[in-house]
């Protein structure tokens, strides 16, 4: 087909998008690609463009009418395999079951109550058929604006529903007769050995790039080698399936096959490691290739790189389509595909492999910028360095030296041990050495998520600086295209500071609180509080690997997610954990100019004397504020209220805010109680707020109805978990605000309430519509 599937391929994927995402703009994409295309293809070619993309909109709803769940959450008892490798984090167990009578996966989810469970519950394996009996719940929708999706993720896995078991007891599963033939429990004895002859951190890198198991990385090197774009050296791609496969047919060969032969072997055991490895999309992508180029090698049949690829990804999606929206998939053919095009023009030009690595660098990083900016908001400056320095370190010792080692431990274990010890102090130097680069903040460049039409523009740019690098005036227009793909990262780099709209949000950070204003183009911000997780002491055995932090998964994201690199004014109300308990996180990654403390507050808890102390190192300028203080940012006035200094309980000294948004009142309490708000009250007998960030979490000490009457309040915002200890917001509280008519809006049922406003308007926006909980 000479690189003809690749159109095939991308109509293809465009009628998997405009099934799913029902979004217009995908359809004037598909109509001008098909202008651009109908120029230069037959008209009988672009019929079959039209066809596969009219094809795969109708497979893709038929897909999904097909995956759709026919379990009913009345179920009770199921019999199944697991399916995936047991998990046990702290006092947590999770996997993978296939339920026999629906022939549909659930996840099961269970918290071990005693210690003496784990070891048991260790001798599950995956293959294993169980009896379970349990409660169905549905995964909770994504309540934060830019928060992971989890039942998005789950749904497109056609995954519908979380199994809370009982009990489980490892007699409640028997392992099958051919268990020992399964490719799954195999990839589970494989990972059961790294972990125990492997030392930290050559076990969870082993276990990457072996079996594409990334669950044991150390946090810390994960992000580390997220942050400076080199993470996809740690998924199972190309350079691994080529460098095994390669290693075999070489063997095979010297035990005497052909080449025919050992092609044909190292065919059947292609998909065996597909499995083994986990099936991830970068996984099956290389592992497909490869077999398209032994079937084209070993029947002599003329099968171009850019076809090989384009097939590949429409087998893909016809087993699955959602991998359209897939990270990995997505990363993992834009790469390819781009140094698979620019290889025969660019690549041999160069003449050293530093220019050759630098050029498959540099294209493969354009190629991925905006998806790496999508979703990770932010890129370092050093990923290009970085990668020349880890891809050959990776390639030729770690990963060759990775298979040697996991090899000889089963045929000669002694001889493993010098290998161990070299494996492990090359990733602890380099896991050192990538710690001392995060400790400069410099090298990291927060450009917050793009639009969709930058990313398209920046896709066809990109395009057109390669199909300009292949032309003899290269200098002239290459090198202007570069510079056009520069101003467009300028562009975005300003992006909010040319945005005439500010924000008010209200983030769901369970119970605990965390407020965000940003005037209009950004000419200040305001942080209130930070949120924290308030925990208790618990049984060593039952503490988890990665513990859930607010300031970690849900405010940092946000915040980097609109591209905020500095925060102007970081305000804590009071003292109490849920209310700043995360700031050292917020700290340790973004600049902060101003800390607002409130006079009278003591501060004298340690992990309070250290959050000061942190301030200090940081350079941050700690200021005492109470009431009658005030400033004025960005053409806007802030009044502090309260507290006055003298107040005696911890609540009452919260610091209250007040403000005019978009010509609308505002006023934030804190935690602030009904003593707090009848002196408020007392000192400011003509104070009014339209809307009201509610006291304490919606708790019946505050908010009383003299208070929402005096004020006028017409809308309350109340940031408060769901399903919380304390019953809040109280029905007395909900009852008060709906005897004066007040519009509320909370956290536990909306996710993230977000008012944006211009001079002399603003409006609502929730993660959760409003109205569907009407």
């Amino acid at each position: 087909m000479d690189g003809k599937l690749l159109y095939i391929g991308i109509s293809a994927v465009f009628g998997v998008w405009l099934s799913i995402s029902y979004q217009w703009f995908v359809c004037m994409l598909f109509i001008l690609y098909v202008i651009y295309i109908f120029k230069r293809q037959s008209q009988i070619f672009v019929f079959f463009m039209l066809l596969t993309f009219c094809f795969f909109i109708g497979y893709t709803f038929m897909y999904q009418s097909l995956h759709q769940t026919k379990i009913t959450s009345e179920t009770t008892k199921f019999v199944g395999e697991i399916t995936s490798i047991p998990n046990l984090n702290g006092d947590r167990l999770r996997f993978y079951f296939k339920e026999n009578e629906h022939n549909e996966v659930v996840i099961v989810s269970y918290r071990l109550s005693l210690n003496d469970e784990l070891k048991q519950l260790e001798q599950l394996r995956v293959g294993m058929f169980c009896k379970l009996n349990g409660q169905l719940v549905e995964q909770d929708e994504a309540k934060n604006f830019y928060g992971f999706n989890s039942h998005e993720y789950l749904g497109r896995q056609n995954i519908h529903w979380i199994l809370e078991p009982s009990s489980i007891q490892a007699e409640w599963c028997v392992s099958p007769s051919n268990l020992e033939w399964s490719p799954a429990y195999w990839r589970q004895l494989g990972i059961k050995k790294i972990e125990e002859h492997f030392d930290q951190p050559s076990s969870g890198i082993v276990q990457a790039l072996i079996f594409g198991e990334r669950s044991n990385l150390l946090e810390e090197m994960k992000q580390s080698f997220q942050q400076f774009g080199i993470i996809h050296l740690l998924a199972i791609s190309g350079l691994h399936v080529s460098l095994l496969t390669t290693a075999l047919f070489f063997l095979l060969i010297r035990l005497g096959l052909t080449r025919e032969r050992a092609y044909t072997v190292l065919l059947c055991m292609l998909p065996l490691y597909i499995l083994i490895a986990g099936a991830a999309p970068s996984v099956v992508r290389a592992g497909l290739m490869t077999m398209c180029v032994m079937v084209s090698i070993r029947f002599q049949y003329r099968f171009t790189p850019v076809d090989s690829i384009s097939v590949v990804a429409l087998i893909m999606m016809l087993t699955r389509p959602y991998y359209v929206f897939d990270v990995g998939f997505q990363l993992s053919f834009l790469v390819s595909l781009s140094l698979i095009i620019s290889s025969a023009s660019l690549l041999h030009v160069t003449v050293t492999s530093v220019k050759k690595g630098l050029y498959v660098t540099l294209i493969a990083q354009l190629m991925t910028l905006p998806i790496i900016l999508y979703n990770f908001f932010e890129i370092s400056i050093l990923s290009i360095p970085l990668n020349l320095l880890f891809v050959p370190l990776m390639s030729l010792l770690i990963l060759p030296l990775s298979f040697l080692t996991f090899i000889l431990l089963y045929i000669f274990p002694p001889i493993t041990f010098p290998l161990l010890f070299l494996l492990n102090k090359m990733l602890m130097i380099a896991n050192d050495l990538l710690s001392w680069l995060q400790s400069f903040d410099f090298f990291t460049i927060t450009f917050g998520r793009p639009p969709i039409i930058w990313s398209i523009l920046f896709f066809l740019a990109c395009i057109y600086f390669l199909a300009e690098w292949e032309n003899s005036n290269f200098i002239s227009k290459a090198w202007c295209s570069l510079s056009f793909l520069g101003l467009m990262l300028l562009f975005l780099w300003h992006l909010p500071y040319i945005d005439p709209s500010g924000e008010v949000t209200v983030l769901n950070v369970g119970q605990a609180e965390c407020i965000y204003i940003e005037m209009p183009f950004r000419k200040t911000n305001l942080l209130i509080d930070t949120g924290g997780r308030v925990t208790f002491q618990d049984e060593k055995w039952k503490e988890r690997k990665n513990s859930f932090q607010i300031g970690e998964d849900i405010v940092l994201p946000f915040l980097k997610a609109k591209g905020v690199r500095s925060i102007d004014r970081l305000m804590f109300t009071h003292g109490d954990f849920d209310h700043i308990g995360d700031a050292h996180i917020l700290m340790n990654n973004l600049k902060i100019d101003k800390l607002l403390i409130g006079a009278g507050a003591p501060y004298d808890k340690k992990w309070q004397e250290e959050l000061l102390l942190l301030a200090e190192d940081q350079g941050i300028t700690v200021e005492r504020v109470r009431a009658g203080e005030s400033w004025k940012d960005g053409g806007i006035n802030f009044y502090i209220l309260s507290p006055f200094g003298d107040e005696k309980e911890r609540n009452e000294r919260s610091v209250v805010l007040w403000a005019k948004l978009g010509e609308v009142k505002w006023l934030f309490t804190g935690d602030l109680e009904m003593e707090g708000e009848e002196r408020l009250m007392l000192m400011y007998p003509h104070l009014e707020a339209d809307i009201l960030k509610v006291g304490h979490h919606g708790s019946n000490t505050s908010s009383s109805s003299l208070f929402l009457e005096r004020l006028n309040v017409k809308v309350a915002l109340i940031s408060v978990g769901e399903g919380n200890y304390y019953g809040h917001p109280h029905k007395e509280v909900l009852e008060r605000f709906e005897k004066n008519g007040i519009r509320v809006f909370r956290t536990d049922r909306l996710g993230d309430i977000q008012w944006s406003f211009s001079k002399k308007r603003g409006t609502f926006r929730t993660v959760i519509p409003y109205d569907t909980l009407e």
